[in-house]
């Protein structure tokens, strides 16, 4: 071949019909020095000097692709800069390096700021008039719409624990009700009313909801009459921020 670099173990070659698997076939060996690569099978027949073979990559080379570019700073070459824009391959996120080191085609350094007038969201990513929060990642979500399920013009915008709590049997429920366990003292507001239901949705959680046997839970001070076997409490999110109507068992 003219030229191997760039080749890898694994990479797909092919372009002609003399290629063994209907001209399509895998390296397995190259040669820096000789430029000959090794495939899988076995040829059909001579392929020509001239021919042109094209190179499938199926190898990860762990490295990042984007733009570099150098600048200075100042006069003088202490104040040279490397800056890169592109594709962090460590982390599968796009990423800006202002003054970036460049080993082997891997990227580190302090990430910079962007200077935009604005950025969307992709479709189903937001709820209209939702409000951006920040997850354990640093990665930002939206809250939900403040049209649901909070009443209009009556809405306030808090951060709650919100948990399912399955039941061991049925029960209606209504929004603003408090669920309290007998057991730990942990309780939390209804969220939806349901009814007939065996799983409860609470916002406002305090405490931890014992899943032991033989805990009793009260709604709004009356023991609903189930709970005599075990309870799963299950969370689904801590402190995220939500538009909401129900405030510490009421409604407004």
């Amino acid at each position: 071949m003219d030229s191997v670099v760039g080749i890898n173990t694994g990479d797909i070659i092919s372009g002609n019909a003399a290629l063994p698997n209907s001209g399509l076939t895998t390296i397995t060996a190259y040669n820096t020095s000789t430029k000959i690569v090794t495939i899988t099978g076995s040829t059909s027949s001579g392929i020509t000097s001239t021919t042109q073979l094209t190179i499938t990559h199926a190898y990860d080379t762990n490295t990042d692709r984007g733009i570099a570019f150098d600048y200075n700073t100042g006069v003088g070459t202490a104040n040279q800069k490397s800056g890169f824009f592109g594709f962090d391959d460590s982390t599968g996120r796009f990423t800006y390096v202002p003054d970036a080191s460049i080993s082997n085609s891997v990227v580190s350094g302090t990430k910079g700021y962007l200077d935009i007038k604005g950025i969307y969201y992709q479709s189903g990513d937001f709820s209209t008039h939702g409000v951006v929060y920040f997850d354990s990642t640093g990665l930002q979500n939206s809250t939900n719409d403040p049209a649901s399920p909070t009443i209009t013009s009556k809405q306030i915008l808090t951060a709650v624990t919100e948990a399912n709590i399955t039941l061991s049997g049925l029960t209606t429920v209504t929004v603003g009700d408090i669920i309290l366990q007998n057991t730990g003292g942990a309780y939390g507001i209804v969220k939806t009313s349901v009814a007939s239901t065996s799983i409860i949705t609470l916002i406002g959680v305090e405490g931890t909801f014992n899943t032991t046997n033989n805990s009793i839970l009260l709604k709004n001070g009356s023991n609903i009459g189930i709970g005599t076997t075990a309870i799963v409490a299950s969370v689904v999110y801590t402190n995220k921020p939500m538009w909401t109507s129900t405030l510490d068992g009421g409604t407004f």
